[in-house]
Order: C-alpha cells, then structure tokens, then sequence
C-alpha cells in the first residue's frame, strides 16, 4: 500500500517536471522573439512577467520533487528495516484485522507448520485450539470496542499445528496501524519448555499430596475395619445381632466417603473451560442445597451484582466447590442461622463472599485449614476443602477464610474477570 503511493507520487512529480520543460521552452522561444524584433511590446511584457512566475513556480516543484524523493527514500529504508526486524524477530509476529491475518514472520509460521500462502488471509481461530476460541473473541471485541491504542495483558493459547501437534504460546496483543488499517499485532513467546517445567512441578506436588494421604488413609480406615470386626464378632455371639447393623452400615459409608474424596484428588478430570456467569452456577447452588438448608432451618441470602459477571470456567467445578464451601456453612450451624453470599467485580476480578452465622474457628485451627484429614467434623476427612481449594487455584483463584468463634465465618474466592 505505502509503495502504490509511492509511485503515484512519483509520476505526479514526474507529470511537473514535464510541464516545467514546455514552460522553459516557451520562455525561451519568447526571448527569441524579443531578441529579434529588437524592442519589447506589451504583449512581450505579459508573457515575461507569465512565464517568470511559472519559472519559479517550477523551481519550487522541482525543490519539492527532490525533497519528497529523498523522504520517500527514507520511507522505504525504514519500512525495509522494520520487515526486517520482525521477519528476524526471535518470537513470532502475527498482524491481523478482527481476526483475519494479514502478516505473519517465519517464527509464527514455524509454530503452525504452514507455508506463508497457506496462513494469510485466514481467521486466527483456525490456528488455535477449540478451548480458547472463547477467549479469543472476547479480547478481539475488548480491542475494538475502545477507541483508544490499548495492549492487553499475557495470555496462554494453545496452538494447533498442520501435524496435529500442540504449541502452547505467551501471547501479548498491542494495537498497530498495518496498510492504514486499525489493526492488532500479537508476539507470540513459545512456552512449551515453561509448561512441561509447569507439569513436572505439578506431578511432584501430587506425589507430595498422594503421599500425605497415603499416611493418613491407613489411620482413617483402620478405625472403622476395627469396629466393624468387633461388631461381626459379637454378632457371632449374639443371636440379636441385627440391632448392629445400622453401626455397621454407617461405619462402611464413612469409609467410602474416604475413598470417594481420595479418588476426586487422585483420578485426573477432563477439563471443560467455556466462559459461564458466575450468577447463574451460584443460583443453580442455591435451589440445590435449599432442601438441606431448610432441613436444618438455614436460610440464604444471595446478593449479586447488577451485571453478569463472567467466568472462564469447568461449570461442574465450581459447582462442586460452592457445594463444599455451603455443606460446611450448613453443618456448622446446627441450630440454624443464615448463610449470605455477595459476588462483585474488584480489581478484573470477581469476588464471591459467603458468609455464615456458624459456631466459628478458633485461631489456631485456622492455619491447619485445607490440609489432608485435618477437620473439625467428627466423621469428616478434611479431603473435601482441600479437594475445593485445588478447583480454585486451577482456575487461577485463590481462596482466603476468615472466622471468629462463636459468630461465623467468611469464605473470600478470588477468579479472573472475563470482560
């Protein structure tokens, strides 16, 4: 686009050039004359005093032809240095128009195994993993919806080769004018060393995790199979042995409901993250525990705020730690009370609140809070919160608790806000 106007430029100036010679001709065929009538008319003086006007007029143009040759050239220098620059960059440049791609630098193409034909002109979508399509919408209509030359902050994408392989790349979103177009240029930072790191980290902190239960669970199902035998042996002696069956029963559950939590930490799950309202899974929440909360005269107030407040989210996860946090609510409140939920956006983050009117936490236990087999329930796990507060800092949130004994608690979850 900038070199079409460069030549449009130049053959406007070349146009001038050509009209300064015929006035140069004209001038002098003029003196010609002059010279050989040998006096000046006053039509001789109209011409000279035309054509020494055009004389500089031309001159100028001729000054300003030179001049815009000389920017031009600088122009094309610059451009040349900046293709330069980012074809050479070491981390991949992509330019695109709401999503349609109009450069890319061989390091970008490198990432997706494509030749350069076989990328420009195509939605960016069709490089990237079906997971974060959400997510690239959503900062597209951010960019585009301001005014203003805004750079959005680091983000993760998942990039899908011609091979079918995946490269996970930091990807940083700067607002650029690309062939006097408003456009978006992204530096895409290759991760796959960073995540891999990431992944070991994790695996060494589940072996962490598994071996902290490993020890307790020997503990917590000891317990129960000791009972249980001495039941069954006294059941051999007693021909009334059914009045122990609901002893043993409520012994064999406790054992499952160990199991059960071991095998939610232990047991990989298939993540399903799509942006979802964080009003609506709190309302679901709500109508779900309210027969329970009403069995134990428990009521709830709920509190959101005015506009939707989205979150990148595994729905069935987070219902599954609101669930654990308002469980806990209602079981520390066994002569009722109430439990108020409040959610609002702080800081591009959503903040949900929930409190209880429940007997409390003493100070000292708080710190032992999320740990394995550590509860305040006489028949509980621990496993349960821990299980929760894992969901969380998967979702990049973070989970802070607050509790005075004898008038409550207060559950604080941090989540990023989706715009």
């Amino acid at each position: 686009m900038f070199r079409q106007k460069v030549t449009d430029k130049m053959k406007k100036n070349s146009y001038n050039l050509f009209l300064l010679f015929i006035h140069l001709t004209f001038m002098i065929l003029n003196f010609y004359l002059i010279l050989k009538e040998g006096t000046l008319s006053n039509l001789n003086y109209i011409f000279l005093l035309s054509y020494l006007l055009i004389l500089f007029t031309s001159v100028y143009l001729l000054f300003s032809y030179y001049r815009s040759k000389r920017e031009i050239k600088r122009r094309i220098e610059s451009e040349e240095r900046y293709k330069q620059l980012i074809d050479n960059h070491p981390d991949g440049i992509v330019i695109h128009e709401k999503g349609v791609i109009l450069y890319v630098n061989p390091i970008a193409l490198s990432y997706t195994g494509h030749d350069e034909h076989e990328v420009i002109g195509r939605s960016l979508l069709d490089f990237t993993h079906i997971s974060h399509h959400e997510k690239i919408k959503l900062r597209q209509q951010k960019i585009y919806a301001s005014p203003e030359e805004i750079a959005l902050d680091l983000s993760e994408y998942e990039l899908v080769s011609k091979d079918g392989s995946s490269t996970f790349v930091e990807s940083k979103a700067i607002v650029c004018q690309f062939n006097n177009k408003r456009c978006v240029q992204l530096v895409l930072r290759n991760i796959n060393e960073r995540k891999k790191q990431e992944e070991l980290l994790k695996a060494s902190e589940k072996l962490a995790v598994v071996g902290q239960i490993a020890a307790g669970i020997a503990h917590e199902i000891r317990n129960p199979l000791t009972s249980i035998k001495g039941f069954i042996q006294m059941m051999g002696e007693d021909s009334k042995g059914e009045h122990y069956y609901d002893v043993l029963m409520s012994e064999i559950d406790r054992i499952n409901q160990v199991t059960n939590d071991f095998l939610i930490l232990a047991k990989p799950q298939a993540q399903n993250f799509k942006v979802h309202p964080v009003n609506h899974i709190i309302r679901e929440v709500i109508l779900l525990m309210q027969p329970e909360a009403m069995l134990h005269d428990v009521e709830f107030t709920y509190l959101p705020y005015d506009e939707e407040l989205q979150l990148l989210c595994d729905r069935n996860e987070l219902k599954q730690v609101f669930i654990n946090i308002i469980k806990n609510s209602i079981e520390a409140m066994p002569s009722g009370g109430f439990i108020t939920i409040h959610t609002f956006p702080i800081d591009n983050k959503v903040q949900i609140e929930l409190t209880d009117s429940g007997i409390g936490i003493p100070k000292e236990r708080i710190v032992n809070i999320g740990q394995p087999f550590y509860t305040l329930k006489e028949k509980g796990t621990g496993l349960g919160l821990m299980t929760t507060i894992k969901i969380i800092e998967k979702h990049n949130g973070t989970f802070q608790l607050q509790s005075e004994e004898g008038k409550g608690t207060t559950v604080t979850i941090d989540f990023p806000l989706i715009h």
